[in-house]
């Protein structure tokens, strides 16, 4: 009898799967915008927004505080 082989490709681990679904409302002109930028970088929609999630840099709002500091001067 012969032994089986193990055909196809190989399972991903768990850190691997991308198991989570994020929906977002955009209105018309966002959308032609995410979809050209996705475009002109030769990516599909998922894997453009994947890459700006984990390579774009957040700001941090300015504190009531400091607001004021700056209106003062």
């Amino acid at each position: 009898m012969k032994k089986a082989t193990k055909t196809g490709r190989p399972k991903k681990q768990k850190s691997e799967k991308r198991s989570y679904r994020v929906n977002v409302k955009l209105n018309t002109g966002e959308y032609y915008m995410l979809k050209g930028k996705a475009r002109s970088a030769g990516m599909n929609l998922s894997e453009f927004v994947r890459e700006a999630i984990c390579h774009s840099e957040i700001k941090e709002r300015l504190t009531p505080g400091l607001n004021a500091s700056i209106r003062s001067l």
